[in-house]
């Protein structure tokens, strides 16, 4: 909702900072990209040593600080000037952009936690929706909030929103806080199970121990640039949502040549997030009775490519509701893709925390979509290079999606995640005999080889065994006698 405010009204608020110009509006968007891979960073070290719930409050805490910051800058526009003004509404812009990550990470890890095998693919996609659910309102408040005079040229408005929707960010705030709970007392799934073993364990060796996780971090993300189809899904989903960020923060400005006004750039933007809901929600059910990952991925692609071009072939001017239809088709076939895209993310990285696989697919997304907006916005003022719709901007988005879908061709993931919980129960590993292992053994890591046997924990692999200094207490402590717990190997 806060990255999106401005797009809809990009010459108002230019005006409203007395003429700053469409790049320094549009700099209030691209900030949420900026930060984004420091604020996903705060957010992986946050989950590994607050869990869900203390995430959700940090982010909800940040992204209150920053609506209230830009709500006092507007008060006291008149007194501070329009360079204090402006400066402090990218403040918060910047507060907020630093939450972002902890939101957009978390679908895959809140449906994991707490809903079972039957319920978690939608539950994704119900999560996911929340993003885009933010956009929509971030597209419809704006206009329906701030206005300008043509004669004078003042602009009226803009104190209310930014008011309203620090509200907003308040009313979630204090929700979550008083609602909210990290996980069930029961696992809903094996692999849930095992993972949450492991990550337990972990933590308790010492949750001061900060080089510590800086270690596993690393190692976590090393097997994540040595998984293949990891890296063809962070390079396709990076170049789409790059686009896509581009798009939105670029809509007014699209169909502004073609004599479309804030409102109905606001309308075709708040038409494209709900049809994206009503699709996503149709993805969501198609991934919870197929369990197509891979097909619903690459299919969603490639009519996402369809839907670009007919709305390219409707650009032009008086054709309101055509434009409405495009921009309906888009988002029909668009948003989907982000719950199809996480689903498959955590399926080929499990065992790996989903706020790191997702967080870094989101990070990628931000990156590309930073020289995105500026390339298209400059391509934007050139002349056509033939009939529409092939104008220099066209051509570029449709050069990206064209680029997205080769490479998401050559994706074939691993279902490792469902093939975990597919386990026949009476082959399941007692994940009670993780309160004696750290989270490398078993399940976890196959490579490595830890046996009980001895007072200390032998294992085939040495790097990094610092990280659990400490642990040997525990091993040392526990009863040896005990038959069950004898030369187990995993």
């Amino acid at each position: 909702m806060m990255w999106i405010t401005f797009a809809p009204i990009s010459d108002d608020a230019s005006d409203y900072f007395n003429g700053i110009g469409t790049t320094a509006v549009n700099f209030l968007a691209i900030v949420f990209q900026i930060f984004y891979g420091p604020g996903t960073l705060i957010g992986i070290m946050s989950m590994k040593r607050r869990g869900l719930r203390g995430t959700l409050v940090l982010g909800g805490w940040l992204t209150f600080a920053g609506a209230t910051l830009r709500v006092i800058a507007a008060y006291w526009k008149d007194e501070i000037g329009n360079v204090c003004c402006y400066a402090l509404v990218l403040s918060g812009q910047c507060l907020a952009a630093l939450a972002q990550p902890m939101f957009n990470s978390l679908p895959v890890s809140l449906a994991a936690a707490w809903f079972s095998i039957s319920e978690r693919d939608i539950a994704t996609a119900i999560a996911s929706l929340f993003n885009p659910l933010g956009n929509a309102v971030g597209q419809v408040l704006p206009p329906m909030f701030v206005s300008e005079n043509d004669e004078t040229n003042h602009v009226t408005g803009f104190t209310s929103l930014l008011l309203c929707e620090a509200l907003i960010t308040l009313v979630s705030l204090v929700i979550t806080i008083v609602f909210f709970q990290s996980q069930p007392p029961t696992p809903p799934s094996y692999s849930t199970q095992l993972r949450n073993a492991g990550i337990d364990i972990y933590s308790s060796i010492d949750s001061g121990d900060i080089e510590g996780g800086w270690n596993r971090l690393n190692r976590e993300f090393s097997a994540l640039m040595n998984n293949k189809d990891y890296v063809i899904l962070l390079v396709a989903f990076s170049s789409g949502l790059g686009l896509f960020n581009t798009f939105l923060t670029l809509i007014y400005q699209i169909v502004e040549p073609f004599g479309y006004s804030n409102d109905d750039a606001g309308s075709f933007g708040a038409v494209l997030i709900v049809c994206g809901l009503v699709g996503a929600a149709v993805a969501g059910a198609m991934l919870e009775t197929t369990h197509a990952y891979r097909t619903i991925l690459k299919g969603g692609f490639l009519l996402c490519q369809l839907a670009m071009l007919f709305f390219f072939s409707m650009l032009f001017s008086h054709n309101f509701y055509g434009l409405l239809v495009a921009f309906c088709l888009l988002g029909l076939f668009m948003l989907p893709m982000l719950p199809a895209v996480v689903e498959n993310c955590a399926e080929c990285t499990y065992p790996i925390p989903e706020e790191l696989s997702t967080g870094l697919l989101f990070v990628g997304g931000n990156i590309i979509g930073i020289p995105c907006i500026f390339i298209a916005q400059y391509l934007i003022g050139w002349r056509s290079w033939g009939p529409l719709p092939f104008t220099p901007s066209n051509v570029f988005i449709q050069a990206v999606f064209l680029f997205t879908l080769l490479v998401l061709y050559f994706y074939n993931g691993e279902y490792k995640r469902m093939n975990c919980d597919n386990v026949p129960a009476d082959e399941r590993e007692d994940t009670t005999m993780f309160c004696d292992y750290p989270p490398e053994c078993g399940p976890l890591n196959p490579a490595v080889n830890c046996s009980s046997s001895t007072s200390n924990l032998e294992r085939t692999e040495t790097p990094n065994s610092q990280l659990f200094s400490g642990f040997h207490g525990t091993l040392d402590s526990r009863d040896d006698s005990d038959p069950s717990r004898s030369n187990e190997t995993f």
